[in-house]
């Protein structure tokens, strides 16, 4: 198992992975936007995974994750599961006023297996998972 960390980073220094993954993440990853709070995996000093939450709507009161992506080479240790658990917990404690979140996915078992619930749109990838607030 590797030693790793889970950080706030910015666009600019998310530019490495943003060249690996050109041909890969869609184009939300390919360029920044002024409501996106992105996430780095770095494993020893070095970056192996990324992911961003955007605000959608009123100011972070839905998010839709995005751009989440892995090197190919550490792909299957658990990194994306770990950026993705890590984005549920700040969503959940770090952005009080958010009730949903989104995410346009290609692995909806992964996601499922998370609390997550198809949203019976038009896309079937299209899930959404609810955050109670009424406590």
């Amino acid at each position: 198992m590797w030693d790793f960390t889970i950080r706030e980073t910015t666009f600019e220094e998310l530019a490495p992975l943003r060249y690996s993954a050109r041909n890969e993440v869609d184009v939300a990853f390919k360029r920044d936007t002024k409501n996106t709070i992105w996430f780095l995996v770095d494993v020893e000093g070095d970056m192996v995974a990324c992911a961003g939450i955007i605000s959608v709507r009123n100011n972070y009161e839905v998010v839709r994750f995005k751009a989440g992506y892995t090197l190919p080479e550490w792909r299957g240790q658990g990194f994306g599961n770990a950026i993705v658990d890590h984005m549920i917990w700040y969503t959940e404690t770090k952005l009080p006023q958010c009730v949903e979140m989104q995410v346009f996915t290609t692995s909806p078992p992964f996601y499922a297996a998370k609390g997550w619930e198809f949203m019976g749109r038009s896309r079937p990838s299209e899930m959404h998972r609810f955050i109670d607030r009424s406590e």
